[in-house]
């Protein structure tokens, strides 16, 4: 019966196209392509406020970690944002391998990287003011989407379906298997034994 009340309460215009949110405290951190990082003040949904903005090459996707916003930059790899003064956010470091990122997921000091056509990288984020990369592991596909749930990464990558890999050794990343989805596996999403995966012109894939 709510989901009948369902409608839009309120409407906030990017400064470009915006293809990833994350929420936190009242506080939207938007990525918005070609204008970078977006921070907007949502404590009232109905009348949201741009607070601050930080110009990036092409911003895809941002995790949040306490005052650090990461960013996967489709064209400039991944950035370290100090976002302690949301006001005025502030560029800390750059980590670009020449890849396409297209997603970022942190866990711990670690950030995993869907990498497009350099598959997947993990970079050690201990210090954000020196991103450094510990692992690397080629996909064959294009990279597009990863969740990392006990130590195995899986990997939406394009033409080249699901991909799964095993993490816990970051010297020897290990190859656990592929699924060849019909379609271009453009995100993933892992819970219980199921992957759920975003397949393009192909709809959604449940794989168990």
């Amino acid at each position: 019966e709510r989901l009948n009340e369902i409608r839009e309460i309120s409407h906030f215009e990017t400064l470009d196209q915006a293809t990833w949110v994350e929420v936190i405290d009242d506080v939207a951190y938007v990525a918005v392509g070609q204008s970078g990082l977006q921070i907007i003040n949502v404590s009232d949904p109905t009348n949201p406020s741009e607070i601050g903005n930080i110009d990036l090459l092409e911003a895809a996707c941002i995790d949040v970690d306490g005052d650090v916003a990461y960013v996967a930059d489709w064209t400039d790899g991944l950035r370290s944002i100090d976002i302690s003064n949301p006001a005025e956010p502030q560029l800390i470091d750059v980590f670009d391998p020449d890849d396409g990122i297209y997603k970022v997921q942190i866990i711990g000091n670690l950030a995993y990287l869907a990498a497009y056509r350099g598959g997947l990288r993990i970079v050690d984020i201990s210090d954000p003011s020196n991103l450094n990369p510990i692992g690397h592991f080629d996909t064959n596909g294009e990279a597009r989407g990863i969740m990392v749930i006990e130590n195995i990464a899986y990997i939406a990558d394009g033409a080249n379906g699901l991909v799964l890999i095993d993490v816990s050794n970051l010297e020897e990343l290990s190859h656990l298997g592929t699924f060849d989805t019909p379609g271009l596996a453009h995100g993933v999403f892992v819970l219980g034994e199921n992957a759920y995966v975003a397949d393009f012109e192909a709809g959604l894939r449940i794989i168990n």
